[in-house]
């Protein structure tokens, strides 16, 4: 075999270098791009950051480096570490003029210590200086009409206490309040004032109210007007139960239209995003095809899809499923403002999946807090139903655990879109609230009632665990929503960590893998485990220690499988089990005990190889069971376990997958699968970028050399005696598959 594959740099695309720091106080530079063909004025513009823990001291405050110049900048912090140094915080500032097509670069620096700052803009006294009269006219069809003055609204929750601030101080003060219309309709407005004068009003169309006495369709004609003007309308709209939309109006101005280049590289560092290897680029058709959807009439409509799967238990390789979307992976990986309209219009129009349940008792979205029994997918008997069931026949969508995409995560962390949380929430929510309670409940030593893992199939456990976690970690701190999500994520991960003993008795020298009750029989599908790995991964890199542990116990099958399966390891199915589990399943009811039980599986690897090549699917000397994204989705499993864990079992599967010719482990096909293009940080604090992934397959004597310097995986594979000779700086992993008497020189 030859080296790296590459692609020409007129095809791909990559992310623009962003300020890095140089001065004592910088902490992260980004940059403000005009990608249009016209001047931006001066704005207030606000966007997330994440901080890496210490670096934004608990009282701190910051300034942005502009051109040379200070210019002030407000940080709402919504989470922190232990330290109560900043975490997860939403950044406000005043955009600089910008010409068309330029970027400028901006450093977010410590402002000088007893820096303090003026008072915070005052919502109501601001509305009465600048005239806001924003109103909301809904005509429903076959009903009544409504009128909605959102000041005057702002006004009686402001006397009622039923105001939520979501940012407040010099530059801009946001609040959040809403009102309940007709049947399960209701509106959100998150109002935001700056201290310029101007407003941003973000209307939220919410017919989500759940567990009322009445409540269904609607079919309505709606207009936002302002300044006497029509800022906005839509006319014979339907909006089925549980759909959201949402529209945003500014006064004064129109919406931003710069494009905020965060530091990606940076952002991994903070373990809030996966490693992706942001040195190998995408193609740049990919980020064409996403212009091309946004410039077309209807992207963005209110209910539309913007290329979101609907019917989503829709099997086989899509651009949605993996630890994140192929959309989301393109914003991440370029920072290009046509894949970041493309991303969070997506994140947008999801809000109208019927996955939004609002419990208006609690103030928040259903949960088993308040309805223990709860299954929102339908009645079974025993659990407690909606009142309103979700209309599966007309509304287009139908949710499913198993292939849901994370739209929105990604989306609020960029951003700091409150809207974006909201349904982050909602999806979490429904994740947990669809399962089967009896299954939800009943898990072996459980501690918690909210188990998303025992019962469900491993990819609906991967991808209903992840928007837990994520909802956990993005929260702010205090609130009941981050109380919940944490609870029911420690939960989760305690109770798989409490299962080792049991699961790697039952599994002997395979160990390492969890046991699926909607495994195929005599078999379980190994790239849905490598799903759950890639959760166990995000929630190790945010703290969990519980699924550090974890990962430690399942490298043993996620790495031993590649090492002693070999091709077999990367399979539609694993047949980890004898034949005659068939019947029963991999976790049954046991009529003696009165309890769920495990089935025993084969507990060497030489037995499930054997039991493979009898019932197959096998891939025998080739590759023939391995067409879908199955190696791609190995590759990044052992590119976590080597982030978290350092472990050199797992290097080492790693450079035999790498080099094996597996389909998409190549890193041409990994960058056409940008969602799995995610490559491990080695111990030094570099990523291992498939750039310096180096194969060799030699024939005749000599010396196999990689890049001289970098990080670097140096793979032989022939039959030769050679020196594998790696560089002089960095990690250097050497390995040999082949059956020369070779040399490893580590440099």
């Amino acid at each position: 075999m030859s080296g790296t594959s590459t692609l020409s740099p007129s095809a791909t695309m990559y992310a623009a270098p962003v300020p890095q720091p140089v001065n004592p106080g910088d902490i992260v530079g980004l940059n403000l791009q005009n990608a249009t063909l016209g001047n931006l004025s001066t704005q207030y513009i606000s966007f997330g950051e994440v901080f890496k823990p210490g670096a934004v001291p608990a009282g701190s405050q910051l300034v942005a480096i502009v051109n040379g110049a200070e210019v002030p900048v407000q940080m709402d912090v919504k989470t922190t570490y232990a330290d109560g140094s900043a975490e997860v915080a939403t950044i406000t500032m005043l955009q600089p003029a910008l010409a068309a097509n330029s970027t400028t670069g901006v450093m977010l620096a410590l402002a000088p210590a007893g820096t303090i700052a003026g008072p915070a803009v005052d919502v109501a006294n601001e509305m009465t200086a600048s005239g806001y009269d924003l109103s909301v006219n809904i005509a429903v069809q076959g009903g009544s009409s409504y009128n909605l003055n959102v000041a005057q609204l702002y006004n009686q929750a402001a006397a009622s206490g039923g105001l939520t601030v979501l940012k407040q101080g010099p530059e801009a003060t946001e609040v959040q309040f809403q009102t309940d219309v007709t049947g399960s309709l209701r509106m959100v407005f998150n109002v935001t004032a700056y201290a310029n004068g101007t407003f941003r009003t973000n209307v939220q169309f919410d017919n989500d109210l759940a567990m009322q006495a009445s409540g269904g369709t609607l079919t309505y004609n709606a207009s936002i007007t302002q300044g006497g003007q029509t800022a906005y309308q839509v006319s014979n709209l339907t909006q089925y139960q549980y759909e959201d939309w949402n529209q945003v109006v500014y006064t004064g101005t129109s919406a931003p239209a710069v494009n905020v280049q965060h530091d990606m590289a940076y952002l991994e560092q903070t373990g809030a995003i996966a490693n992706y290897d942001l040195t190998d680029g995408v193609p740049a058709s990919y980020v064409a095809s996403e212009a091309s959807s946004v410039a077309q009439p209807g992207w963005n409509a209110p209910l539309s899809t913007d290329g979101i799967a609907q019917y989503m238990p829709m099997t086989g390789g899509r651009p949605d499923i993996g630890p994140t979307t192929q959309a989301n992976s393109l914003w991440l990986m370029t920072q290009n403002a046509s894949a970041a309209q493309y991303a969070l219009g997506q994140a947008d129009v999801g809000a109208g999946i019927p996955w939004n349940f609002y419990n208006p008792q609690a103030g928040t979205w259903l949960n088993t807090n308040q309805y223990p029994n709860i299954r929102t997918s339908g009645w079974d008997g025993n659990s407690t139903d909606l009142t309103q069931g979700v209309n599966a026949t007309n509304n287009g969508w139908t949710p499913d655990v198993a292939h849901q995409p994370d739209l929105f995560y990604d989306a609020y962390l960029l951003t700091g879109n409150q809207s974006y949380l909201d349904a982050l929430n909602a999806q979490a929510s429904y994740g947990i609230d669809t399962l089967w309670p009896a299954m939800r409940d009943g898990a072996p030593n459980s501690t918690g009632n909210d188990n998303v893992i025992y019962g469900n199939q491993m990819r609906a456990a991967a991808w209903t665990l992840r928007e837990i976690d994520e909802a956990a970690y993005a929260n702010p701190t205090g609130s009941a929503e981050k109380a919940y999500f944490t609870q029911v994520m420690n939960d989760n991960w305690r109770w798989l960590v409490s299962q080792i003993p049991t699961w790697t008795a039952l599994e002997g020298q395979a160990h390492g893998y969890i046991i699926d009750p909607f495994g195929y029989g005599y078999a379980f599908a190994p790239w849905q485990q490598d799903y759950f790995i890639s959760t166990a991964v995000q929630a190790a890199e945010m703290g969990n220690q519980d699924a550090v542990t974890f990962l430690n116990w399942a490298t043993n099958y996620i790495a031993g499988s590649v090492l002693n399966l070999g091709r077999d390891a990367i399979n539609y199915v694993t047949a980890a089990f004898p034949n005659s589990v068939s019947s029963n399943g991999q976790i049954y009811w046991d009529s003696t005990t009165n309890a769920w039980a495990y089935a025993q599986p084969l507990q060497t690897w030489s037995a499930i190889e054997a039991n493979t090549q009898i019932y197959g699917p096998s891939n025998g000397s080739g590759w023939s069971m391995s067409n879908g994204d199955y190696g791609a989705d190995r590759l990044q499993a052992l590119a976590g376990i080597i982030s978290v864990t350092g472990s050199p079992e797992a290097m080492q599967a790693y450079a035999w997958l790498a080099g094996s010719g597996a389909p998409y482990t190549s890193a041409t096909s990994i960058q056409a699968q940008p969602q799995f293009d995610i490559v491990p940080r080695l111990p030094d604090g570099n990523l291992l970028a498939l750039g310096n992934l180096f194969t060799f397959d030699s024939t005749a004597p000599g010396i196999d050399q990689g890049a001289g310097t970098a990080d670097q995986l140096i793979v032989e594979e022939g039959n030769a005696n050679v020196t594998l000779q790696g560089g002089n700086g960095g990690i250097n992993i050497l390995a040999n598959f082949g059956t020369g008497n070779d040399v490893l020189a580590g440099g």
